[in-house]
């Protein structure tokens, strides 16, 4: 029983000196642990007369977000997640049904803090956009 005691101290005494150096423990001053990402998600809906128009128009929507990113030159501009639905629309008349659309597109940018003007430059051209960024920090970059 002695013997157990004996090592029970000894842990504790181990850990009560060990607490000191981890209260130094500190973040790096300048922000550089700060890991951001950041993401716009852009939505389009509309109707066209042929399911191939309407696929044609989903395309054509996702070019011209992309040719805009490469007018703001980003280091990175990627198609994160693209999806999209279209479903037979009659208005129960006779005749040729429409295609009614709707798709959402997510895309990563880097740098981060250029997310929330590319968004404000979307919606001045006319598009549903939102920004996401997220800052963490995941421990990697302490220091003593």
């Amino acid at each position: 029983m002695r013997y157990y005691r004996g090592v029970v101290v000894a842990v504790a005494a181990c850990l009560a000196s060990a607490v000191p150096a981890m209260a130094q423990t500190r973040l790096v001053p300048n922000g550089n642990c700060q890991n951001q990402t950041a993401q716009i998600s852009v939505s389009f809906s509309g109707i066209e007369k042929d399911v191939t128009a309407a696929k044609a128009t989903l395309d054509e929507k996702i070019a011209e977000v992309k040719a805009l990113a490469t007018d703001q030159h980003f280091e990175k501009f990627d198609v994160q997640s693209f999806n999209y639905n279209i479903n037979a629309y009659n208005r129960g008349t006779a005749g040729d049904p429409q295609f009614q659309y709707n798709g959402n597109a997510s895309f990563i940018i880097l740098p981060p803090d250029k997310a929330v003007d590319f968004m404000a430059l979307l919606v001045k051209k006319g598009y549903r956009a939102s920004v996401n960024v997220n800052s963490y920090n995941n421990g990697s970059c302490t220091q003593q």
